[in-house]
């Protein structure tokens, strides 16, 4: 079974705030959108996408 998280666990889980989540939808990490306030985020896709993001120099 995946495991769904809060707007409120992935700003912790990443470091940001809430609000960053909720304004950098179209860039932030993919979500679930399960009712007309209610937002989900899969932990493997959240930690995909930062994955993705990691730069090496």
């Amino acid at each position: 079974m995946t495991s769904l998280l809060t707007r409120k666990q992935v700003a912790e889980m990443l470091g940001v705030s809430v609000r960053w989540l909720e304004e950098n939808r179209a860039d932030g990490p993919p979500y679930y959108q399960l009712g007309d306030r209610t937002v989900r985020y899969d932990e493997a896709d959240v930690l995909n996408w930062l994955r993705q993001r990691r730069r090496t120099y």
